[in-house]
């Protein structure tokens, strides 16, 4: 499953983002990347499977509104 991932979590690492994300850039993670791919959110899935464990505040702010 974890394979299934790594695309995701790439995906945010090419766009040098902060590894300890805040609710702001995921927001405009999701943003950018919708634009170019459908399945943006199932990228932030990814992402999140690779990070939530290093970052407990992952999980709460993925789910923050804007995001």
């Amino acid at each position: 499953m974890a394979k299934g991932y790594a695309t995701g979590i790439c995906d945010y690492i090419i766009h040098t983002l902060p590894l300890d994300p805040m609710h702001q850039t995921l927001s405009c993670y999701i943003t950018n990347t919708s634009q170019f791919i459908v399945s943006g959110l199932k990228y932030l899935t990814g992402v999140c499977h690779f990070l939530k464990d290093l970052y407990p505040d992952f999980n709460t702010n993925q789910r923050h509104l804007i995001v």
